[in-house]
Protein backbone atom coordinates (compact mmCIF):
# COMPACT_ATOMS: atom_id res chain seq x y z
CA UNK A 1 0.00 0.00 0.00
CA UNK A 2 1.06 3.56 -0.70
CA UNK A 3 -0.13 6.78 0.89
CA UNK A 4 -0.16 10.45 -0.03
CA UNK A 5 -0.18 13.09 2.68
CA UNK A 6 -2.63 15.99 2.40
CA UNK A 7 -0.82 19.32 2.60
CA UNK A 8 -3.91 20.93 4.12
CA UNK A 9 -4.62 18.68 7.13
CA UNK A 10 -1.78 16.14 7.18
CA UNK A 11 -4.04 13.12 6.66
CA UNK A 12 -2.38 10.22 4.83
CA UNK A 13 -4.63 9.00 2.01
CA UNK A 14 -4.22 5.50 0.63
CA UNK A 15 -3.48 5.71 -3.10
CA UNK A 16 -5.86 3.25 -4.78
CA UNK A 17 -6.57 4.73 -8.21
CA UNK A 18 -5.18 7.24 -10.66
CA UNK A 19 -8.25 9.46 -10.18
CA UNK A 20 -7.75 10.25 -6.48
CA UNK A 21 -7.87 14.05 -6.25
CA UNK A 22 -9.38 14.91 -2.86
CA UNK A 23 -8.35 14.23 0.72
CA UNK A 24 -10.67 11.75 2.44
CA UNK A 25 -10.41 13.67 5.73
CA UNK A 26 -10.87 17.34 4.76
CA UNK A 27 -12.19 16.95 1.16
CA UNK A 28 -9.69 19.49 -0.16
CA UNK A 29 -7.78 18.89 -3.37
CA UNK A 30 -4.39 17.21 -2.98
CA UNK A 31 -1.81 19.17 -4.94
CA UNK A 32 0.53 16.31 -5.82
CA UNK A 33 -2.17 14.02 -7.23
CA UNK A 34 -1.31 11.60 -10.03
CA UNK A 35 -2.91 13.71 -12.78
CA UNK A 36 -0.79 16.73 -11.83
CA UNK A 37 2.36 14.63 -11.32
CA UNK A 38 1.94 12.72 -14.59
CA UNK A 39 1.57 15.96 -16.56
CA UNK A 40 5.07 16.88 -15.35
CA UNK A 41 6.40 13.33 -15.73
CA UNK A 42 4.64 11.88 -18.80
CA UNK A 43 7.22 9.14 -19.24
CA UNK A 44 6.32 7.54 -15.90
CA UNK A 45 3.46 5.19 -15.01
CA UNK A 46 1.04 5.08 -12.08
CA UNK A 47 3.25 2.47 -10.44
CA UNK A 48 6.21 4.84 -10.81
CA UNK A 49 4.14 7.59 -9.19
CA UNK A 50 3.36 5.46 -6.16
CA UNK A 51 7.00 4.44 -5.79
CA UNK A 52 8.51 7.90 -6.36
CA UNK A 53 5.93 10.36 -5.01
CA UNK A 54 4.06 8.41 -2.32
CA UNK A 55 4.94 6.84 1.02
CA UNK A 56 4.88 3.03 1.43
CA UNK A 57 2.90 1.64 4.35
CA UNK A 58 6.05 0.28 5.95
CA UNK A 59 7.11 3.85 6.63
CA UNK A 60 3.92 4.77 8.48
CA UNK A 61 3.18 1.82 10.75
CA UNK A 62 1.94 4.19 13.45
CA UNK A 63 -0.99 5.21 11.21
CA UNK A 64 -2.47 1.68 10.93
CA UNK A 65 -4.74 1.98 13.95
CA UNK A 66 -5.91 5.43 12.91
CA UNK A 67 -6.98 4.16 9.49
CA UNK A 68 -9.40 1.51 10.83
CA UNK A 69 -12.36 3.87 11.41
CA UNK A 70 -12.03 5.01 7.81
CA UNK A 71 -12.48 1.41 6.67
CA UNK A 72 -15.71 1.15 8.68
CA UNK A 73 -16.88 4.42 7.17
CA UNK A 74 -16.16 3.15 3.66
CA UNK A 75 -18.28 0.05 4.38
CA UNK A 76 -21.18 2.21 5.57
CA UNK A 77 -21.06 4.42 2.50
CA UNK A 78 -20.71 1.44 0.17
CA UNK A 79 -23.78 -0.21 1.73
CA UNK A 80 -25.82 2.93 1.19
CA UNK A 81 -24.82 3.32 -2.43
CA UNK A 82 -25.21 -0.43 -2.96
CA UNK A 83 -28.80 -0.38 -1.70
CA UNK A 84 -29.63 2.56 -3.95
CA UNK A 85 -27.94 0.85 -6.91
CA UNK A 86 -30.10 -2.22 -6.26
CA UNK A 87 -33.21 -0.07 -6.57
CA UNK A 88 -32.10 0.97 -10.04
CA UNK A 89 -30.99 -2.56 -10.91
CA UNK A 90 -34.26 -4.07 -9.72
CA UNK A 91 -36.22 -1.54 -11.72
CA UNK A 92 -34.41 -2.28 -14.94
CA UNK A 93 -34.25 -6.02 -14.46
CA UNK A 94 -38.02 -6.26 -14.04
CA UNK A 95 -40.27 -7.75 -16.70
CA UNK A 96 -41.39 -4.32 -17.93
CA UNK A 97 -38.13 -3.89 -19.82
CA UNK A 98 -37.74 -7.43 -21.09
CA UNK A 99 -40.70 -7.01 -23.42
CA UNK A 100 -41.18 -4.59 -26.29
CA UNK A 101 -41.93 -0.99 -25.27
CA UNK A 102 -43.34 1.80 -27.36
CA UNK A 103 -40.64 4.33 -26.48
CA UNK A 104 -42.11 7.03 -28.68
CA UNK A 105 -45.17 7.22 -26.43
CA UNK A 106 -43.24 7.08 -23.16
CA UNK A 107 -41.60 10.50 -23.05
CA UNK A 108 -42.99 13.25 -25.29
CA UNK A 109 -45.13 14.68 -22.48
CA UNK A 110 -42.24 14.61 -20.00
CA UNK A 111 -39.81 16.27 -22.38
CA UNK A 112 -42.30 18.97 -23.34
CA UNK A 113 -43.48 19.74 -19.80
CA UNK A 114 -42.32 22.87 -18.05
CA UNK A 115 -39.03 22.34 -16.24
CA UNK A 116 -39.08 23.49 -12.62
CA UNK A 117 -36.36 23.85 -10.00
CA UNK A 118 -36.48 21.57 -6.94
CA UNK A 119 -34.35 21.74 -3.79
CA UNK A 120 -32.85 18.95 -1.70
CA UNK A 121 -30.93 19.14 1.60
CA UNK A 122 -29.12 22.04 3.23
CA UNK A 123 -27.32 23.79 1.74
CA UNK A 124 -29.89 23.23 -0.97
CA UNK A 125 -28.87 21.19 -3.98
CA UNK A 126 -31.00 22.53 -6.82
CA UNK A 127 -31.97 20.54 -9.89
CA UNK A 128 -34.40 21.23 -12.70
CA UNK A 129 -36.69 18.51 -14.06
CA UNK A 130 -39.90 18.19 -16.11
CA UNK A 131 -41.48 16.12 -13.35
CA UNK A 132 -41.86 16.20 -9.57
CA UNK A 133 -39.60 13.97 -7.50
CA UNK A 134 -41.61 12.52 -4.63
CA UNK A 135 -40.22 11.62 -1.22
CA UNK A 136 -40.06 7.87 -0.67
CA UNK A 137 -39.05 5.53 2.14
CA UNK A 138 -35.87 3.52 1.56
CA UNK A 139 -34.86 0.84 4.07
CA UNK A 140 -31.19 0.69 4.99
CA UNK A 141 -29.53 -1.86 7.29
CA UNK A 142 -29.75 -0.96 11.02
CA UNK A 143 -25.97 -0.62 11.37
CA UNK A 144 -26.08 2.03 8.66
CA UNK A 145 -29.00 4.07 10.00
CA UNK A 146 -27.44 3.96 13.46
CA UNK A 147 -24.64 6.15 12.12
CA UNK A 148 -26.89 8.69 10.40
CA UNK A 149 -28.79 11.55 11.98
CA UNK A 150 -30.92 12.13 8.88
CA UNK A 151 -31.64 10.54 5.50
CA UNK A 152 -34.13 11.63 2.84
CA UNK A 153 -34.84 9.94 -0.49
CA UNK A 154 -36.74 11.23 -3.50
CA UNK A 155 -37.71 9.39 -6.65
CA UNK A 156 -39.29 9.73 -10.06
CA UNK A 157 -40.37 6.56 -11.86
CA UNK A 158 -41.57 6.88 -15.45
CA UNK A 159 -43.26 3.49 -15.31
CA UNK A 160 -41.28 2.46 -18.36
CA UNK A 161 -37.57 3.09 -18.68
CA UNK A 162 -36.38 6.06 -16.61
CA UNK A 163 -35.77 6.27 -12.89
CA UNK A 164 -34.31 9.23 -11.00
CA UNK A 165 -33.23 8.93 -7.36
CA UNK A 166 -31.92 11.72 -5.14
CA UNK A 167 -30.67 11.07 -1.63
CA UNK A 168 -29.43 13.37 1.10
CA UNK A 169 -27.58 11.93 4.09
CA UNK A 170 -26.27 13.49 7.27
CA UNK A 171 -23.89 11.33 9.27
CA UNK A 172 -23.37 11.57 13.00
CA UNK A 173 -20.25 13.56 14.02
CA UNK A 174 -18.38 10.48 15.24
CA UNK A 175 -18.33 9.06 11.71
CA UNK A 176 -16.08 11.93 10.63
CA UNK A 177 -15.55 13.36 7.16
CA UNK A 178 -16.73 11.29 4.21
CA UNK A 179 -14.36 9.63 1.74
CA UNK A 180 -15.30 10.84 -1.74
CA UNK A 181 -13.16 8.28 -3.52
CA UNK A 182 -14.66 5.40 -1.53
CA UNK A 183 -18.17 6.58 -2.40
CA UNK A 184 -17.38 6.63 -6.12
CA UNK A 185 -15.59 3.29 -6.10
CA UNK A 186 -18.12 1.47 -3.91
CA UNK A 187 -21.14 1.93 -6.16
CA UNK A 188 -19.69 0.46 -9.34
CA UNK A 189 -17.78 -2.32 -7.56
CA UNK A 190 -20.98 -3.53 -5.91
CA UNK A 191 -22.85 -3.28 -9.19
CA UNK A 192 -20.27 -5.54 -10.85
CA UNK A 193 -20.85 -8.21 -8.19
CA UNK A 194 -24.55 -8.60 -8.98
CA UNK A 195 -25.44 -11.92 -10.63
CA UNK A 196 -26.23 -11.76 -14.32
CA UNK A 197 -24.69 -8.33 -14.87
CA UNK A 198 -21.90 -8.13 -17.42
CA UNK A 199 -20.06 -5.63 -19.60
CA UNK A 200 -20.08 -3.00 -16.84
CA UNK A 201 -18.32 0.06 -18.19
CA UNK A 202 -17.98 3.49 -16.66
CA UNK A 203 -15.85 6.58 -16.60
CA UNK A 204 -15.67 9.12 -13.82
CA UNK A 205 -14.39 12.57 -13.12
CA UNK A 206 -13.84 14.47 -9.91
CA UNK A 207 -14.85 18.10 -9.91
CA UNK A 208 -16.22 20.83 -7.69
CA UNK A 209 -19.80 22.06 -7.89
CA UNK A 210 -19.40 25.51 -6.41
CA UNK A 211 -17.44 24.91 -3.20
CA UNK A 212 -18.45 21.25 -2.80
CA UNK A 213 -16.12 18.49 -4.05
CA UNK A 214 -17.82 15.76 -5.99
CA UNK A 215 -17.65 13.08 -8.64
CA UNK A 216 -19.76 12.10 -11.65
CA UNK A 217 -19.83 8.61 -13.15
CA UNK A 218 -21.26 7.79 -16.58
CA UNK A 219 -21.64 4.11 -17.39
CA UNK A 220 -23.67 1.21 -18.68
CA UNK A 221 -24.22 -2.49 -18.08
CA UNK A 222 -26.10 -5.38 -19.66
CA UNK A 223 -28.37 -8.00 -18.14
CA UNK A 224 -30.39 -10.29 -20.34
CA UNK A 225 -31.21 -8.41 -23.53
CA UNK A 226 -31.37 -4.99 -21.89
CA UNK A 227 -28.64 -2.39 -21.95
CA UNK A 228 -28.97 0.18 -19.20
CA UNK A 229 -27.09 3.45 -18.99
CA UNK A 230 -26.63 5.27 -15.70
CA UNK A 231 -25.27 8.48 -14.23
CA UNK A 232 -24.20 8.51 -10.60
CA UNK A 233 -23.03 11.68 -8.85
CA UNK A 234 -22.06 12.44 -5.28
CA UNK A 235 -21.15 15.63 -3.42
CA UNK A 236 -19.89 16.02 0.14
CA UNK A 237 -19.51 18.70 2.77
CA UNK A 238 -18.30 17.49 6.15
CA UNK A 239 -20.79 14.84 7.38
CA UNK A 240 -23.30 15.63 4.60
CA UNK A 241 -23.67 13.64 1.39
CA UNK A 242 -25.85 14.27 -1.65
CA UNK A 243 -26.39 11.59 -4.31
CA UNK A 244 -28.03 11.79 -7.73
CA UNK A 245 -28.52 8.45 -9.48
CA UNK A 246 -30.32 8.15 -12.82
CA UNK A 247 -30.82 4.99 -14.87
CA UNK A 248 -32.47 4.69 -18.26
CA UNK A 249 -32.88 2.30 -21.14
CA UNK A 250 -30.08 2.85 -23.62
CA UNK A 251 -32.52 2.67 -26.56
CA UNK A 252 -34.49 5.71 -25.40
CA UNK A 253 -32.99 8.97 -26.71
CA UNK A 254 -35.58 11.10 -24.92
CA UNK A 255 -34.63 9.59 -21.55
CA UNK A 256 -30.95 10.27 -22.30
CA UNK A 257 -31.65 13.91 -23.21
CA UNK A 258 -33.68 14.43 -20.04
CA UNK A 259 -30.87 12.88 -17.98
CA UNK A 260 -28.22 15.11 -19.54
CA UNK A 261 -30.29 18.24 -18.96
CA UNK A 262 -30.95 17.30 -15.31
CA UNK A 263 -27.25 16.78 -14.67
CA UNK A 264 -26.34 20.11 -16.28
CA UNK A 265 -28.84 21.90 -14.04
CA UNK A 266 -27.34 20.83 -10.69
CA UNK A 267 -25.95 23.54 -8.43
CA UNK A 268 -25.76 24.35 -4.71
CA UNK A 269 -27.20 27.49 -3.22
CA UNK A 270 -24.82 29.79 -1.40
CA UNK A 271 -25.55 31.10 2.09
CA UNK A 272 -26.92 34.33 0.65
CA UNK A 273 -29.46 32.43 -1.43
CA UNK A 274 -30.84 30.28 1.41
Amino acid sequence: MYFLECEHCGHRNEVLTETMLFCSACSKKIANNFTHWHAQNPEHTFEDYKRLACTPDAAIVTKTIEQKPTGHKIVLISIIFFVVALIVAGYFFGSSLTRHLNFEKAFPSASENKWTAQEFGSPAMVISAPFKLMQVAVSFPPDVTANMSNVSSYQYDSGNDLIVIINTFIYKPEVGSLDLQAIALGTVNDMKKQPGIFDVFYKEEYKYNGSLPGFIQHGNFIKGNTKTEFVNAGYVRGPKLWQVLIGYNADNDSARQITERIMRSIYFKTSGEE
